[in-house]
């Protein structure tokens, strides 16, 4: 008796559902130009754009790529501390560790080999945004996430600027998909769901 079950059986107002496209990723796409969206998003968010509409783009991993690997050897960059995979933040410059804040240049050689050929693999919101701006240049582009907002007036900022208008395409992390009402927003993308499912 000391939970109980609440179901929403109704959205606010009594609105639609939106309609929901799930992409299968591990059909092969000749098309894809980009490596991060496939056609269907890439396209979708591109009709958004010119419509003057106003999208979201959600990945729930922060920094530029998820693991920095030894092309020599296989090794991943990984954190001294808690013995994880640093993430590469390409605008600070850094691999980090978001457990314990351990961090190194992304300058740096394999802990393995010695190897100074490190690749980037895998991708979290600095790269989505990096990859967008290539593919739509004249949006107006803002992410949110920690390493983008450090104080609350940031984040309140951006979140004004969505809400009025003035940002096009909105990038970030779980901390842009709670509890918003953006009016203009006609199209969410989630990038690479499963990798959430799997954590």
């Amino acid at each position: 008796g000391k939970y109980t079950l609440l179901e929403m059986k109704n959205r606010v107002g009594k609105q639609n559902l939106p309609s929901v496209e799930v992409i299968d990723l591990k059909k092969t796409n000749p098309q894809r130009k980009s490596k991060i969206f496939w056609p269907q998003l890439e396209d979708a968010l591109t009709e958004n754009y010119a419509n003057n509409q106003q999208s979201i783009v959600l990945l729930n991993r922060r920094g530029f790529s998820s693991v920095v690997i030894c092309r020599e050897c296989g090794s991943q960059v990984q954190c001294k501390n808690c013995h994880v995979s640093l993430t590469m933040h390409k605008s600070l410059g850094r691999l980090v560790c978001h457990y314990c804040n351990y961090s190194l240049r992304t300058e740096t050689v394999c802990e393995n080999c010695r190897s100074d050929k490190l690749v980037p693999v895998g991708f979290g919101t600095e790269r989505v945004e990096e990859e967008l701006r290539t593919i739509l240049p004249l949006a107006r582009i803002a992410r949110l996430d920690s390493d983008s907002t450090k104080n609350k007036q940031e984040f309140l900022k951006t979140l004004k600027k969505m809400y009025e208008g003035e940002i096009d395409i909105l990038v970030g992390t779980q901390m842009i998909a709670k509890g918003h009402d953006f009016p203009g927003v006609t199209l969410v993308g989630v990038v690479y769901a499963d990798s959430g499912l799997h954590m």
